[in-house]
């Protein structure tokens, strides 16, 4: 009888150790980073397996000043389900639960004196799969610079006092520029937020990035301000009023941590909002270099200040969204009243980097995505024309320390620059892929050799593009069939067309030589366009085999695209309803844009002949909807067969709004760039070239 109560204890005491959970020592990078998408919030983390206690090892501070940061998110949907334990040595620093259920919790918890020197961890028990977004071991505060673009939505230079304003709208603003470089003829690369805000984030034009439309998705695998800055140990951090640049639309999927600062009782949300925001994450980052990324919204439409802002400069009132638009003078003076707003908040921004003690170790950039327009040109808000109002804006860079405090440059720049240029000030290595010039050496005092800027606009109805210099811009409005020329000295307003070839106005021949090379960009290889008309089609998919053809890098300009290699070439899906339904207010656009549609590109070699196999919603395409080479020529498909050679063709004939309104696929090849041997040189340049390094 004994026996068997001994033998009963025993199993009782084994089984109660059995259910004690494992401790286990784990390596965060052993669990692969994925983005996740909780409320309104998208953050990189990792999810690590629940089930026991997991060990973090963070090092040993060697700093009284260290700090442990940590970001989670409990999987489970009961409350205070994961608990999380700072240790440093033997002594518990911090203990604590999290906020509720399927909450990120972010802490910093300061290690203090008596850690240093200690080895640190951080002990986790849950007993579901949790995710960390941040777990680290934070030293006392570095001298690497960190990033802040304030991008205020809308903003015309020419409404801030630094820019000449007679209006006190921008006492803050006016500030920092005193403590910067100014720019006073930057050109955002269109005039309206996805496009601008695409090119801003990667470098690239808008042809390259392709988020051109209303209902259009940033290009995958680009290069990326973001990402550059991430890869060289910056937090990265997008707070954004704007819906139009999430990463529903592939923009800002780069970034460590990306909110929508929104409000469901109001058609946007205050600066104010997205400033409270930015002024925590300064608190949470300190410490570490970082860059943030805020789109304020105040002087989007409608205009509706608050109080005391909403009776300044004769504002009336909420303006700016009446079916009958209202006077040009009440549209500025609501504009100029949301405008002293967001400024204010430009102000408490720069407060909260000195009160942190960060303002001298931070790159300030103050811009905008594109400007408005007040009937100048004939019409109220942005992205209706590449006129001075929608597409000139400000550019102010304050930098560390505020060196070259004052400089006023009058070159001209884009916003497409800007990311090898933060690059270049924090002595980090260029993207190559970056399509922008930096142009850095105006901090130095040295002159620009970009004097030329390119803007474009594919949106709903309109089509066009722009280049200017600091003499001469032209528009080329490819919708109306008309192209308008501008003497910038004497009319730097655009007021006074004039129509005439190029040859007759200073740099002329050499705008619209940059202006094809701009367009020309990243085209090369077979392209591939299918528009859908009026018809809510759903899956297109096809195979295109032959030698030579594989799958361009960056080269699917679709929203819900597959592509994959197969047997001796490529298939691809799209799946027309389903981004339809992922897009907010897809169902309305399809009704408003010119048509839907998908641009694919391929590379291929020039003397291959490929065969092309295309359905559409399980019926094969007929060769009488398949049109091959320039639209005003095109040719139908024999036996599906493509010869490139024959196909030849300008990319910018394809924009979907010139194109007949009806389901069709169209295909055309653009030849690599010619380039020329250094034999075919004539000697002198030969001479030249070698004098200067650039051959051997």
């Amino acid at each position: 009888m004994q026996s068997v109560k001994a033998a009963a204890l025993i199993l009782l005491i084994a089984g109660c150790r059995a259910v004690v959970p494992p401790e286990k020592t784990i390596a965060l990078d052993q669990y692969p980073r994925g983005q996740v998408l909780r409320g309104d919030e998208w953050r990189w983390a990792r999810r690590i397996p629940g089930g026991g206690v997991r060990i973090v090892e963070l090092g040993v501070p060697q700093s009284e000043q260290a700090c442990v940061r940590l970001g989670l998110l409990p999987r489970d949907v009961s409350e205070q389900s994961l608990h999380a334990d700072v240790l440093a040595g033997n002594d518990e620093v911090a203990s604590f639960k999290t906020s509720g259920p399927l909450v990120w919790t972010d802490r910093r918890v300061e290690l203090g004196p008596q850690a240093k020197g200690q080895a640190c961890r951080v002990r986790f028990r849950s007993k579901r799969d949790f995710m960390v977004s941040t777990c680290m071991l934070v030293e006392k505060p570095q001298n690497t610079p960190n990033v802040i673009i304030a991008l205020i939505d809308a903003l015309r230079a020419d409404h801030l006092g630094c820019y000449g304003y007679g209006r006190p709208t921008s006492p803050h603003i006016d500030a920092v520029a005193g403590n910067a470089v100014r720019f006073e003829n930057c050109i955002a690369q269109s005039s309206w937020t996805r496009p601008s805000v695409a090119t801003l984030l990667t470098g690239c034009y808008p042809s390259t990035h392709a988020a051109v439309d209303r209902d259009s998705v940033m290009q995958s695998n680009l290069p990326t301000l973001g990402g550059s800055l991430n890869a060289h140990a910056y937090e990265t951090h997008a707070y954004l009023g704007n819906p139009m640049c999430l990463p529903i639309w592939g923009t800002a999927n780069e970034f460590d941590r990306v909110m929508h600062v929104h409000r469901t009782d109001s058609k946007k949300v205050g600066d104010d909002v997205i400033i409270d925001k930015a002024l925590d994450a300064l608190k949470e980052c300190r410490g570490i270099p970082f860059f943030l990324y805020l789109h304020l919204v105040g002087l989007h439409t409608p205009y509706n200040s608050r109080e005391p802002y909403n009776t300044m400069f004769g504002c009336t009132g909420i303006t700016g969204c009446e079916e009958n638009m209202p006077p040009a003078e009440d549209l500025i003076n609501g504009y100029d009243a949301e405008l002293a707003f967001s400024d204010f908040q430009i102000g408490r921004l720069v407060n909260g980097l000195r009160a942190l003690d960060l303002y001298d170790n931070t790159v300030l950039v103050v811009t905008a995505d594109h400007g408005e327009q007040f009937y100048e040109h004939g019409a109220f808000g942005h992205g209706g024309s590449l006129h001075v109002e929608e597409v000139r804006v400000p550019l102010i860079v304050k930098l560390p320390h505020s060196a070259a405090a004052g400089m006023v440059c009058n070159d001209v720049v884009e916003i497409v620059d800007l990311a090898p240029t933060l690059l270049e000030l924090l002595g980090i290595p260029p993207e190559p892929r970056f399509q922008g010039a930096s142009f850095a050496q105006v901090f130095q005092g040295r002159a620009l050799d970009k004097p030329m800027a390119y803007a474009s606009l594919q949106l709903e109805k309109k089509s066009a593009y722009m280049a200017q210099n600091s003499r001469t811009k032209f528009i080329n409005n490819l919708a109306e069939g008309r192209e308008t020329w501008f003497d910038l000295e004497r009319d730097p307003l655009e007021r006074q067309p004039l129509e005439a070839p190029a040859t007759a106005f200073p740099g002329g021949p050499e705008l619209v030589d940059f202006a094809n090379a701009i367009a020309a960009l990243e085209t090369h290889g077979l392209n591939m366009l299918i528009t859908t008309g009026q018809e809510k089609i759903g899956v297109v998919s096809g195979r295109l085999r032959g030698e030579g053809v594989n799958l361009s890098a960056g080269g699917s300009h679709a929203d819900d695209c597959k592509v994959r290699e197969e047997g001796g070439g490529v298939a691809f899906e799209i799946d027309f309803a389903g981004g339809r339904s992922m897009r907010p207010g897809g169902a309305q656009w399809h009704e408003i844009v010119q048509q839907e549609s998908a641009q694919l590109r391929f590379s291929a070699a020039g003397d291959a002949d490929l065969l092309l196999e295309i359905e559409v919603d399980g019926r094969p395409v007929s060769p009488s909807e398949i049109f091959l080479g320039p639209p005003n020529t095109p040719n139908h498909p024999q036996n599906n067969v493509l010869t490139l050679s024959n196909i030849v063709a300008d990319s910018r004939a394809f924009d979907p709004l010139l194109l007949d309104r009806r389901f069709a696929v169209y295909v055309w090849y653009v030849p690599m760039p010619k380039t020329i041997s250094d034999d075919a040189l004539a000697p002198e340049v030969r001479d030249a070239m070698q004098a200067l390094g650039y051959l051997k």
